[in-house]
Formats: structure tokens, C-alpha cells, sequence
């Protein structure tokens, strides 16, 4: 049987704020410029080969633009975090593999002990979903960030046993797994403390660019 997508538990917000590109300084504007400069290459990649009827330059440029958007919701979210909490202390969010299902974007630690959550967006797209026990709930929703800690708790179970972990010549994949399991401990502690943030930023373009606009959530988590 297929699973549903439907969407059984939605987030919710507590605040939701606008950035717009002129209250940024210079070097975040050149840096979302660049990434923009990436995406509207691949957009005319696109349409080039959607012209000349190539399937596989079809396929590549579709990719490019996803890569390409993923890589301005990532940079945006950065510059709201910079802006906002210049001290901030980012963490280990990345499993080994390629894969970036059931995995935060990015994770800081903060002062006074708090962490931050940050879940990025760019181009046109929107909230994804994962399950949760048996309801699907939507990204920003506290039940899809327990749902992506126990995914890390999981994971990280299984990598402390691979033969890699810990073997010389295999620094790299211990650091990558060690700097896991600290994230997992930072957000116990802030959970246990209530000094938890979850924000999701989206840096929207369509095929002429960007909007020069960060869209900011401040997702509702229950305190």
C-alpha cells in the first residue's frame, strides 16, 4: 500500500517576519546574487532543452535548479542567523551519505544556552512532511522535529557500530559522527530547558530571479 501524503499534523507559528534584501549588508546581498546568478543559469538550461526536446538535459537542469534553490534557502538561513545572533555556534547536521532526508539543515548553539533549529527553503519550494508515529506531519510541526531527532538518535546507534567508527584512517567519518552525537546532546538539554528555536526561512525566486525578500517562520513548538 502507497503512503498518503496527506498531511495529518500541520505547524503552526508563533511570528512570522519579513527581511528585505536592502536591510542586508553588502556581502549577503553579493552572496545571495551569486546563488542567483546559479539558478537562473539553470532556469535558461531548462528552457533550452525543454525547446529542443532533450530528455536528459531536461533532467540535468532540473536538478541544477533544485541544487541551486537549496543552496539560497541555505545561505539565507545563514544570513538570518548572522544577523540575528551573531555568536551563534553552528553544529553537525549531516549523516554520512548523500542522502539529506530526516536531517535538520542547520543547528546552532546560542548564548544562554539555547539552540537554534533551522529549516531552509529556496526557489519554489515549500514545507515537506515526514511521518511521525502514524500521522504525517509537516515540517515545523513538533512532531516532524521529535520525528527527525529519533531519526538521528537511530541513525547514530547504528554508525557508533560501524567498523569505520573510531579506526585510524577513518577520522573524518568518526568527527562526522561524534559531531552528531553532540547536536543530539545540545538539543536534549535545550529541550529539557525549553531553549529551543525551530524558524524556517525561504528565499522564494521564480524564472526572472529572486525575490528580494527572506521570508522568516518562527515555527510554534509549545514553549
Amino acid at each position: 500500500m502507497a503512503v498518503s501524503d496527506q498531511i495529518d499534523v500541520f505547524n503552526t507559528l508563533s511570528q512570522k517576519l519579513k527581511i528585505k534584501h536592502s536591510n542586508l549588508n553588502s556581502a549577503a546581498r553579493a552572496r545571495l546574487k551569486t546563488l542567483e546568478t546559479a539558478r537562473n543559469s539553470a532556469v535558461a538550461q531548462r528552457d533550452a532543452a525543454l525547446l529542443a526536446g532533450d530528455a536528459k538535459a531536461l533532467k540535468d537542469a532540473q536538478k541544477a535548479m533544485r541544487l541551486a534553490s537549496e543552496d539560497l534557502g541555505e545561505e539565507a538561513a545563514r544570513i538570518y542567523v548572522q544577523q540575528n545572533y551573531p555568536n551563534a555556534n553552528p553544529l553537525n547536521t549531516k549523516l554520512p551519505g548523500n542522502g539529506k532526508q530526516g536531517e535538520f539543515d542547520q543547528v546552532y548553539t546560542i548564548d544562554d544556552g539555547k539552540v537554534l533549529i533551522m529549516e531552509a527553503k529556496g526557489g519554489n519550494a515549500t514545507w515537506g512532511s515526514r511521518m511521525a508515529g502514524t500521522d504525517r506531519a509537516q515540517q515545523g510541526s513538533p512532531e516532524y522535529m521529535d520525528s527527525v531527532i529519533n531519526n538521528y538518535t537511530t541513525k547514530l546507534d547504528t554508525l557508533t557500530k560501524d567498523p569505520r567508527y573510531g579506526k585510524v584512517g577513518e577520522e573524518a567519518f568518526t568527527k562526522q559522527v561524534e559531531g552528531i552525537e553532540d547536536m543530539l546532546d545540545e538539543l536534549e538539554i535545550a529541550k529539557e530547558n525549553k531553549a529551543l528555536k525551530y524558524i524556517g526561512i525561504q528565499q522564494k525566486a521564480n524564472d526572472t530571479g529572486l525575490i528580494e525578500v527572506i521570508d522568516v517562520s518562527i515555527f510554534d513548538i509549545g514553549f
